[in-house]
């Protein structure tokens, strides 16, 4: 391997620890097994195990069947805190392995009391 090569693999390697927004990977029976830094920082440094059904507020069985038997993404807004995120599933098809994208959504909401 070329050291170039090593260096965008490291590069690469660093890259969702760097999204600003959370990224989760649940298994098929909504346990978490991977986030990212942001991640940890909303449910914490140690959500790696945890049930997504009990850490992420109105997430209930019948949305976590929509998750699975849905073949695009499936939005849930939670407010976690003093934030609103919403919260963004994709289930594999195969593996049925759940990846969860958040955004912090305040200045959306803001927007929206303000035209209130």
């Amino acid at each position: 391997m070329m050291p170039e090569e090593s260096v965008e693999r490291s590069i690469l390697a660093e890259f969702p620890e760097m999204n600003p927004g959370p990224v989760y990977r649940l298994d098929r029976f909504g346990k978490v097994t991977l986030a990212y830094a942001a991640a940890r920082k909303i449910f914490g440094k140690n959500v790696i195990g945890q049930s997504w059904l009990d850490i992420c507020p109105g997430i209930n069985p019948a949305i976590w069947k929509t998750i699975h038997s849905t073949s695009g993404p499936v939005p849930h807004e939670a407010q976690v805190g003093e934030c609103i995120f919403v919260f963004t599933h994709r289930c594999d098809p195969v593996s049925k392995v759940v990846f969860v994208f958040g955004a912090d959504i305040p200045n959306q909401k803001l927007a929206e009391k303000a035209l209130r």
